[in-house]
């Protein structure tokens, strides 16, 4: 494990108002169950942990990742579990693991506020569609609540290492999905806004994640124009000239600010 991992690791200040924390992976096991096409599957071994996930890859058809850790209480009704575990003055999660020390698949700020994404790769703190809130809420130290493994690209291996020797692995190899598979217009849960559907199908673990990446995004259709930014300036010059025209919200009455996920934050 390269030094700078275990001695520089970023301290993260949560956004105060986002009921969303960092969450261990088994949390996930425990709190959802493998299904293919939304109908449950059998599994050689039970129950499910982070050695022997990587079971599943050998039930779902050959060459495809079709099995979705699915929730088992209606992700809609919010289920506690998915609040994930409130940091302490620490900045860790007691003895529950929130982060595997590889790569980082966070958006992270410099500056506290708004951070709109309406206009790719353009950073702007006056709100138009697509939003993000920063502030210096909870502190949350990932060092304190990981697993720390290398990866050899080559091999496309998980080695665990120092301090957490006996991490487990199985759990990076899955090749399924974290989450529920999309729903389906059908489903009075789905919405969609301009084409974009409100709950989409779960992600793919770290080992989907490009890992052996040459750059520090991964290559990608949607990675064309990125660069490693050494200043926000055309970002503020875009705010004053948008605040200028005073017509994106701003303190007019009226206006609702939402996630993307839907929910009213102000």
């Amino acid at each position: 494990m390269e030094a700078f991992s275990t001695t520089r690791p970023p301290i993260v200040y949560l956004f105060s108002k986002d009921p969303y924390r960092p969450s261990p992976p088994i949390a996930t096991l425990a709190n959802t169950r493998p299904k293919i096409a939304r109908e449950d599957i059998s599994f050689p071994t039970s129950p499910l942990t982070l050695t022997n996930l990587d079971q599943l890859n050998n039930v779902a058809p050959k060459g495809k990742n079709d099995v979705y850790l699915t929730s088992i209480a209606d992700v809609t009704t919010n289920p506690a579990w998915l609040n994930g575990i409130q940091t302490g003055d620490d900045g860790g999660t007691g003895n529950e693991k929130t982060c595997a020390i590889m790569v980082v698949d966070k958006a992270l700020y410099p500056t506290p506020g708004t951070h709109d994404h309406t206009i790719p790769n353009l950073n702007i703190t006056t709100s138009l569609l697509l939003v993000d809130d920063a502030d210096a809420g909870p502190k949350y130290d990932p060092l304190l609540s990981a697993y720390f493994y290398t990866f050899a690209p080559s091999s496309k291996t998980f080695t665990p290492v120092e301090p957490t020797p006996d991490a487990p692995t199985g759990w990076l190899y899955y090749k399924g999905k974290w989450g529920d598979e999309e729903y389906p217009a059908s489903d009075k849960r789905q919405k969609s806004l301009l084409g974009n559907k409100k709950y989409v199908g779960g992600p793919t673990g770290p080992a989907d994640k490009q890992l052996d990446r040459k750059e520090v995004w991964p290559q990608n259709q949607w990675s064309g124009g990125q660069k490693i930014r050494t200043t926000l300036d055309a970002g503020w010059v875009a705010k004053q000239w948008f605040s200028k025209l005073n017509c994106f919200g701003g303190t007019k009455k009226g206006v609702i600010r939402v996630k993307v996920s839907g929910e009213v934050i102000g």
